[in-house]
């Protein structure tokens, strides 16, 4: 029986071994079902997401989701942000909210006003500005870890509603339209590095708006295409008004839409 068990053992830890998005995958799902348990405002807005209205506009869509307007109605500006305590902090938030350590210095909250199913926030454990480019590459190890997920990131200028702290978005995103609309996108992009046949950046052509797209399979291509990508922004961004150049705490407008392809390449559309 005792050889039996430790045959059952070793066997589920190789499976483990060779299946560990699988693994990490039903973590997630634990943590997420595990909170939606004790915090019953967070489980009535994910039950009201079912409830959403869509509407299709051309290749868009729009959402009427009136629990997002406490996120989306956020004031951001200096002065507000300055006289309000920040949400992500963790002396900040209600007390019903769990978290779920990611490496050392981010933690994984479940964003209680989704847009997305499985919708996450990984936040910072120190307050610190919203800022990518030190950061870019835990885009990279959440993909790594959970191939499901579509990651996102929404610049300081660009819509975050806490620009003062440092976070990342994260859920079930293959219905977005830019990820639907990838199989055509695809067929159409405009090389401008390339540093071999699956890893470059390219501009995505007959969207409507305008985007790069960073192909990798490493997380050492992601950061250097991404690293150029950045600083080309800057200076365009500079140029474009040469009075107000950006200082080192500020990013060029920006917003990050990341997922993993089927066959195992990062796309990551600025």
């Amino acid at each position: 029986y005792k050889d039996r068990v430790r045959t059952m053992e070793l066997l589920a830890r190789q499976w483990q071994n060779e299946h560990p998005e699988t693994v990490a995958d039903d973590a997630l799902e634990r943590f997420i079902n595990r909170q939606l348990e004790v915090w019953p405002d967070a489980r009535r807005h994910f039950r009201e997401l079912k409830q959403v209205q869509v509407r299709a506009l051309g290749e868009l869509k729009v959402q009427l989701n009136p629990a997002r307007i406490m996120s989306t109605g956020a004031k951001i500006d200096k002065v507000s942000l300055a006289q309000r305590p920040c949400f992500l902090c963790a002396s900040n938030r209600p007390p019903e909210q769990l978290i779920k350590k990611w490496g050392t210095n981010f933690q994984m909250l479940v964003n209680p006003f989704p847009i997305l199913p499985k919708h996450l926030t990984i936040v910072a454990c120190q307050h610190q500005p919203q800022h990518i480019l030190e950061h870019y590459a835990e885009i990279h190890h959440l993909l790594e870890a959970y191939r499901h997920l579509t990651v996102f990131y929404n610049g300081p200028l660009c819509g975050a509603s806490a620009p003062d702290h440092l976070h990342f978005q994260a859920g079930e995103g293959h219905l977005l339209p830019l990820v639907a609309a990838w199989g055509r996108l695809s067929r159409s992009l405009q090389p401008i590095i390339t540093l071999n046949d699956e890893q470059s950046l390219s501009l995505i052509t007959g969207y409507v708006c305008p985007a790069f797209v960073i192909r990798s399979h490493s997380e050492e291509a992601d950061t250097q295409l991404f690293n150029i990508l950045y600083k080309a922004l800057e200076r365009h961004q500079n140029a474009a008004k040469p009075h107000t150049i950006l200082s080192p705490d500020e990013e060029p407008m920006m917003n990050v839409l990341a997922w993993r392809h089927v066959e195992d390449i990062g796309r990551n559309v600025i």
